[in-house]
């Protein structure tokens, strides 16, 4: 059943495909379903129209990982589905796709989930921190390196106001605003100027922060005061700063001010001001091509927007009239507008 709504809650992009959750609890999927990230079966290869993931209800909010997804319903209980290459589903077995979403295994009471390449996290509602999956950089945080099928409680942070999976980093914040971070520091995204992995969480030089988003070896943070700092690779412009590889300490974006929510993908980077207009940096599609757009620029014709999400070098934004609007790659239908094409412009969504 193709996608006819107005009500949407949330949005959340993979690497090549994206969620979109409703108000009344239902999700609905589009783009590619090699890994079963699409949570439609195996039938599915790949679709450029949403479509609603079947036996799949009473979700309160999802979170999209390169390939797979996570996923809290309205009993707090966690569900996943997709890839669960290095046990990243937390079913307690590696390896295999699941192409329907099944639940996590050991966690209740869970307040926010967040998942990447390879490893996953999830916060309870009481502030407990809870990782599974790969660490071989430590990203886990329990100072052993090894993995974990199953959620194991991070007994270093016992409380933490936001928790998020970055590709083998994790960056956990406190209730104070202060970010601490383990797991791999080959690209600067462990944002200690050093190049040394922390097998537990080591805090960094940046206070007052209000939340963190984390991308493919890079981080965002944007701080209270409506500035946004950026740290980790930067190959393709990501970060936002000038810098051609890497950028190893947390470095103020000078472009964004007033900024109430940023988002970090796999290549690309958006931030929303107060005033519902978007910036995007990283790599971007322009002139037929993908552009590396190192300094923020707005968006061009898009305003009210309250929500955005970025993945692998496509982008959707939540405006506050309901309407869904996106643009970028779209080679695997990602973008759900009923064509394979890429979009260098914002296009609304039809039937959201």
């Amino acid at each position: 059943m193709a996608m006819d709504f107005p009500d949407i809650k949330e949005i959340a992009l993979g690497q090549d495909h994206t969620i979109v959750l409703k108000n009344d609890g239902t999700a609905y999927a589009a783009g590619w379903n090699y890994n079963g990230q699409l949570g439609l079966g195996e039938e599915v290869s790949e679709t450029a129209e949403f479509i609603q993931i079947p036996n799949f209800t009473n979700v309160k909010t999802i979170q999209a990982a390169q390939l797979y997804n996570l996923a809290i319903k309205t009993d707090d209980t966690v569900w996943g589905w997709g890839s669960n290459q290095y046990g990243v589903l937390g079913i307690g077995t590696n390896g295999g796709n699941v192409y329907a979403p099944v639940q996590v295994v050991g966690l209740s009471d869970i307040a926010s989930v967040s998942g990447t390449y390879t490893h996953s996290a999830a916060l309870g509602t009481n502030g407990e921190v809870y990782l599974w999956g790969w660490n071989y950089f430590g990203q886990l945080g329990d100072g052993t390196g090894q993995d974990t099928y199953i959620p194991m409680r991070l007994d270093a942070m016992p409380y933490a106001k936001q928790v998020i999976a970055g590709f083998s980093t994790t960056a956990i914040m406190d209730n104070a605003g202060k970010i601490y971070i383990c797991g791999d520091n080959r690209d600067g995204q462990s944002g200690d100027g050093l190049d040394i992995s922390w097998s537990e969480p080591r805090l960094i030089d940046l206070e007052q922060v209000a939340m963190v988003a984390a991308g493919t070896r890079y981080a965002l943070a944007l701080k209270e005061d409506g500035t946004v700092w950026g740290w980790g690779n930067n190959s393709y412009g990501m970060v936002g700063i000038e810098a051609e590889y890497k950028v190893s300490r947390p470095s103020k974006i000078e472009e964004l001010n007033n900024i109430v929510s940023v988002a970090a993908g796999t290549r690309v980077s958006a931030a929303v001001n107060q005033d519902g207009t978007v910036y995007e940096f990283g790599a971007l599609y322009r002139d037929g091509t993908t552009q590396y757009v190192r300094t923020p620029m707005q968006v061009e014709q898009l305003t009210d927007v309250k929500a955005i999400d970025c993945g692998n070098g496509h982008l959707i934004a939540l405006k506050e009239d309901g309407t869904v609007w996106a643009w970028g790659s779209n080679t695997k239908g990602q973008l759900g507008i009923n064509t394979t094409d890429n979009q260098e412009q914002p296009v609304q969504i039809a039937g959201i």
